[in-house]
């Protein structure tokens, strides 16, 4: 598939690689003008910043081929649908309702809803079951399905076991301490997929999730684990003596092992500073910027650097620095193909830290979590929210209780972060935030609590965590309130632990989560950026939800589009919003504006196939030779510049060929304007037509769950409408060629009624 596009009266430089999404900026090019005339050497290089980051946005190719992303090591922040994977427990009415809502809410494409039969039903089970009956036969499918290239994320519909009993992985280790409570959550061993599968129990650490960000001298720690441990330790005596040249060249020779470990860079270049060898610590500084060093404020504090505070290029590169990045490493955007290392840098290479799968339970409806009315709500208060950018406020809650006095020395941190953001925040010396009426998000530390005397609201949007026991415990009688109660009062998404965690912050979300959301992070995103030790935290809400998002929005027709065979796909977009030089130039705080970022990278996926990518432009034209006839979902993502990265979203449907290849018909039934048809589940049956005019078999299909097949060209299918579940369901036929080759028909919507 060849993409091109035309930009008239621009050029592409030489130096600047935007074909690739790991970009090389040419910095020593910006580096030897100490100032200009009128203007002092900071605002000189204020100025440079924004020259710099304007031909960043602005020099862009002519034309491009399409290429796989199978090598890249940046992370993109925020999610899309079609990052999301559905599952679905295939014996449950309610599963399978509730997974309905959300595919159309979201418009999660077709192959991305995962039917699982055979789910135990139990609210707690043996971790060998959760491997062999669920974990195994989903990440299966995302192979089968060639998912695995670009999916982020799993969510659980209902009833699916929300406990895993981790007994029997525990079985080798020795003087297991008490805090290491044999119980785990179904979505925190699925983000620790890796060494569960392996029954490696060291997924229960307190730090096994090195996506979360943590102080930012982790960053200065072992980067590889064992595989690195004998050359760190080298370079750590060379530092300890004193031996500064020693461990410059060391330290380098990790980096050309270690291409992205941007902190080896700056080690190197502080190494080198103190060696006295200046020309070679500027190279590697410019050389640790290049790969992601971006804190100004460590630079600027770090002795090491003193005899560098003279030079030009030294000044110009503190300069083009971020000064918000303070205590904890910055939020980086997710990404399950990269290998998050010890010190907490994303890289290509698995074997040097671990790949994990954000994941989250959409909704509990049954024992201590919602109804099903309550659950379906909730998803769809959530989907509003996107992009909104609501007004409120931020609260943490503060008393004796040691629930709240684990996390409390992150509240003040937090809440400076906020304001300096641009948002209302507070400490609150009570148990719960009083006659709030726009809260965003609250942090609380309770056993008990009832959220409907304290008068205050959430927006849509708005996250939530209580630190308490239990909190994530869904069967009845557990004895401390839940954190459906917060669901229902309006959360999007809310955690607990699903047994008895003791009061560990390194278990429960750190406060720097509503900064983490604030800034532009999904619901899923945040919830794992600040929880380093997840394996017993249930986290239930909606993933994509993401209020604060600045991601791209270009507007695009999305109607369906019917091209002949050999036509090509034109694409056009309108309104692309602000340019990241633009946008880092703003004297107006995050909270108040609202305009998204322009998109510095396009990805296209055609139905579900491997993404691919480059820069954006206003037209792009897609060769469609090679792909069969009939219906096609080319699923769009466009990507920002910035830490996060933040993405956006949308789908075209195409039609190619004649229109009479398959076809989809349903038996007559009230029409709707939302829905191509509306029947009651009283109905019983179904009657569905496919017709197809070369087909050898023709098949009816639930998304990607195959109802139905028959021989020939045409057939009648009558189906039990419970086998659906209720709400919004997609249907679609497809024919099998002589040759194989398979053609799907336009898909139906019907809203099934109780």
């Amino acid at each position: 598939m060849l993409i091109t596009a035309t930009r008239v009266g621009k050029f592409q430089p030489e130096q600047l690689d935007v074909g690739s999404t790991n970009r090389r900026w040419p910095l020593h090019a910006f580096c030897r003008i100490p100032e200009f005339a009128g203007f002092s050497s900071r605002a000189t290089g204020q100025l440079i910043k924004w020259l710099f980051l304007l031909l960043l946005s602005h020099f862009l190719p002519t034309s491009w081929t399409l290429g796989e992303l199978s090598a890249i090591t940046r992370a993109w922040g925020g999610l899309s649908a079609t990052d999301v994977v559905v599952v679905v427990n295939a014996g449950s009415l309610n599963s399978r309702t509730l997974a309905n809502h959300y595919v159309s809410l979201r418009g999660i494409p077709a192959v991305n809803v995962i039917v699982l039969e055979g789910v135990p039903n139990s609210e707690v089970v043996p971790v060998e079951d959760f491997r062999e009956k669920i974990l195994r036969p989903l990440l299966a499918e995302i192979e089968r399905r060639k998912l695995r290239d670009h999916v982020q994320c799993v969510a659980y519909s209902a009833d699916f076991p929300s406990a895993i009993d981790i007994s029997g992985d525990l079985k080798s280790v020795k003087d297991l301490h008490q805090i290491f409570t044999p119980v785990g959550s179904i979505n925190g061993l699925t983000y620790l997929y890796a060494q569960v599968l392996a029954g490696d129990p060291n997924y229960i650490g307190l730090n096994s999730n090195f996506y979360a960000r943590r102080e930012f001298d982790i960053y200065f720690s072992n980067p590889g684990g064992t595989a690195t441990e004998p050359i760190w330790n080298k370079i750590q005596g060379a530092m300890t003596t004193g031996d500064h040249a020693t461990a410059a060249n060391e330290l380098e020779q990790l980096l050309k092992e270690h291409p992205h470990q941007f902190p080896i860079a700056y080690l190197a270049a502080s190494q080198a500073a103190q060696a006295g060898e200046k020309p070679r610590a500027i190279k590697l500084l410019r050389a640790a910027v290049s790969k992601g060093w971006n804190a100004s404020r460590y630079l600027r504090n770090d002795h090491r650097f003193d005899k560098l505070r003279d030079e030009p290029e030294y000044q110009v590169i503190e300069l083009l620095l971020d000064e918000s990045i303070k205590e904890l490493q910055p939020a980086s955007g997710f990404d399950a193909r990269l290998t998050w290392t010890p010190n907490g840098v994303s890289v290509a290479q698995p074997q040097f830290g671990m790949r994990y799968l954000l994941s989250t339970v959409l909704g509990v409806t049954r024992g201590a979590g919602t109804n099903l009315p309550e659950a379906i709500e909730s998803l769809r208060r959530s989907s509003t929210a996107d992009f909104t950018h609501p007004a409120g406020k931020f609260c943490f809650t503060s008393t004796d209780d040691v629930r709240t006095t684990t996390r409390q020395w992150g509240f003040v941190a937090a809440v400076d972060d906020l304001k300096q953001l641009g948002f209302s925040a507070e400490v609150v010396k009570e148990v719960l935030p009083t006659n709030e009426q726009n809260l965003l998000g609250a942090q609380i530390g309770t056993p008990t609590f009832d959220w409907k005397s304290s008068g205050s609201q959430f927006v849509p949007g708005a996250i939530a965590d209580n630190l308490t026991s239990l909190g994530g415990v869904m069967t009845v009688g557990a004895g401390q309130t839940n954190l459906s109660e917060l669901i229902k009062a309006g959360a999007a998404g809310s955690s607990g632990a699903v047994t008895e965690p003791y009061a560990l912050q390194e278990k429960f979300p750190h406060p720097n989560m509503y900064v983490t959301y604030a800034r532009g992070a999904s619901l899923a995103e945040a919830f794992y950026l600040s929880v380093t030790g997840p394996y017993q935290l249930l986290i239930v809400g909606d993933p994509l939800c993401q209020p604060f998002s600045h991601a791209p929005r270009p507007k695009f027709d999305r109607s369906l589009k019917t091209l002949d065979v050999d036509q090509p796909l034109q694409l056009k977009f309108d309104d692309p919003g602000l340019n990241y030089a633009t946008w880092l130039e703003s004297s107006q705080p995050l909270a108040q504006r609202q305009e998204p970022l322009a998109p510095a990278a396009l990805r296209m996926l055609l139905d579900g196939a491997t993404p691919r990518a480059s820069a954006m432009q206003p037209t792009i034209n897609v060769a469609l030779k090679g792909i069969v006839p009939g219906y096609h979902e080319f699923e769009l993502q466009f990507l920002a510049e910035g830490l996060l990265g933040q993405r956006s979203g949308g789908s075209i449907p195409v039609w190619i060929g004649p229109s009479s290849a398959v076809e989809l018909k349903i038996a007559a039934a009230e029409l709707s304007s939302e829905f191509d048809q509306e029947i009651s589940l009283r109905s019983e049956n179904l009657t569905a037509t496919v017709h197809s005019t070369a087909g050898q078999r023709v098949s009816l299909w639930h998304d990607s769950e195959q109802l139905a097949v028959a021989a020939g060209p045409t057939s009648e299918f009558k189906l039990p409408l419970a086998s659906l579940g209720m709400g919004p369901v997609r249907l679609q036929a497809k024919s099998e060629l002589a040759d194989g080759t398979i053609l799907a028909s336009r898909p139906l919507w019907l809203n099934v009624l109780p």
